[in-house]
């Protein structure tokens, strides 16, 4: 990977969590190791605050972060020191040199890493996975694919070309940005192909911040590829693909005309299939998880599966009637849901808080509220089919581990640690379910004060706080 003087960002990302790994490979037949005492790698890891998250959260898990870059891991020391974390460590080292014994760790996670290192080093990072991973255990990699990164790689050479050599990263970040700001209202035929790409792909990124610009479209190593050759990668590492992270990007669980054309054009192989959905959607990214070749994979989902799992809400409620509910999931699709046993899990799920909700939870409570007495032995199935449904399309996540939450607070309310210094530096937080949360003002500066010292009188602020999952007492 090049390096940039500038680092990424003190991001997280909510589909890395070992809890949703897990819980993808557990509807896939296999028997992942326990969540809230895992050990978990992040190789490039960046500034450390993706498993700095993670690990306030799992108490008893061991996490480890990798990364080349001083200033970065400098960064992540720094914030281990303030918040007073002791289970995570930070290693200044590169992927190429890093060394571990075979089967050290649980969950292995490369976020924005694969699709920017040189050829050597992507083969050094299936090594590792190879390797490092337990037996049953689950990688994550994040990289920018073909066919969508086509049409990206002309934004990229843009950016590269009002970029001046030598300056900081910082600054040939603005250079490219206000270069491309002035190149597109002088495209000769905006109503062209080619017109219509450039304000597609290039628009967006006016305003998207430095550290964005320059790690994804100014960095000399930027290999998108092809998931086949991905795949195939993995695949001379003894390792194979599971799934993609978030469950609705999975082509095993799409429906209606996308599954038609999946059937009649690709089969019942799984890499094949995939690949197809990429050329049918044109996908530029993907989450994809690895588990070792031995691994009994079973594609044959049933949802009995998924009830030793935990349900947490994930959708945002726009709007609520006596026959349906507004809804936008958690990834900014918005529609109607009026089915009735969905509509009750997501009235349970509001009313019981942010804590993600045992599955098997939900079976008595939806036997009730739909009179399906006569068939209570079958509750345990039903109820696991309505929870896959909703899961596939965005309206909750299926999680295997049980982060401690805390609502209604405690009159001495103790908010996260890590969600404290996040909040003196941005009003974007992450809370204890690994969401990326946007605060109002009178939110971020109270979160500064939960340190569990100080007695806080009942606000609107601490109210949302507290429903959010940012308190543990």
């Amino acid at each position: 990977m090049t390096e940039t003087d500038i680092a990424y960002g003190d991001l997280t990302f909510q589909d890395s969590h070992p809890g949703q790994l897990a819980a993808i490979a557990t509807l896939l037949g296999l028997t992942p190791p326990p969540v809230d005492t895992a050990r978990v790698l992040e190789l490039g890891c960046g500034t450390g605050f993706n498993i700095l998250a993670m690990s306030q959260a799992l108490p008893n898990a061991h996490f480890t972060g990798i990364d080349y870059s001083p200033v970065q891991i400098e960064r992540a020391q720094s914030a281990v020191a303030a918040i007073g974390a002791t289970n995570i460590e930070f290693l200044c080292q590169s992927i190429l040199d890093y060394s571990a014994a075979s089967g050290s760790f649980d969950y292995i996670i490369a976020h924005g890493v694969y699709s920017w290192i040189s050829a050597a080093t992507r083969d050094a990072l299936m090594a590792i996975i190879e390797r490092c991973l337990s037996p049953n255990g689950v990688a994550y990699i994040s990289y920018n694919t073909y066919p969508g990164w086509h049409s990206r790689i002309v934004a990229r050479e843009i950016f590269t070309f009002f970029a001046q050599p030598g300056a900081s990263s910082a600054e040939r970040a603005r250079q490219s940005r206000d270069g491309a700001a002035r190149l597109l209202p002088a495209i000769t035929n905006p109503d062209s192909l080619y017109g219509q790409t450039l304000q597609a792909e290039v628009a967006p990124l006016l305003n998207a911040p430095d550290y964005y610009i320059a790690h994804e479209y100014l960095v000399e190593d930027n290999f998108p590829t092809y998931f086949r050759d991905f795949a195939a990668h993995a695949g001379r590492f003894n390792l194979q693909y599971l799934a993609e992270s978030r469950l609705l990007a999975n082509s095993f669980v799409l429906g209606g005309d996308l599954r038609r054309a999946l059937d009649e054009n690709a089969g019942s192989d799984i890499l094949r299939r995939e690949q197809y959905l990429d050329f049918l959607i044109g996908c530029y990214f993907r989450q994809s998880l690895l588990c070792h070749a031995a691994a009994p994979v079973n594609r044959e989902v049933e949802p009995e599966r998924i009830l030793p799992l935990s349900v947490s809400l994930t959708a945002e409620i726009l709007e609520v009637t006596p026959d349906a509910w507004r809804i936008r999931s958690h990834i900014g699709a918005e529609f109607t849901v009026d089915d009735k046993p969905i509509v009750k899990i997501l009235e349970l799920l509001r009313q019981l808080g942010p804590a993600p909700v045992p599955a098997q939870a939900f079976i008595q409570p939806i036997i009730d509220a739909l009179g399906m007495h006569s068939v209570a032995a079958l509750g345990g199935t039903i109820i696991a089919g309505i929870l896959l449904a909703g899961w596939s399309r965005g309206l909750w996540i299926l999680r295997a581990d049980t982060p401690v939450l805390v609502n209604p607070p405690s009159p001495k309310p103790l908010a996260c640690p890590l969600a404290r210094l996040q909040a003196r530096q941005s009003n974007r937080c992450t809370n204890r379910l690994h969401r990326t949360i946007t605060l109002a003002p009178d939110e971020q500066a109270l979160l500064q004060q939960l340190d569990g010292t100080r007695e806080i009188e009942p606000s609107p602020a601490l109210a949302r706080l507290a429903a959010e999952g940012f308190l543990i007492a």
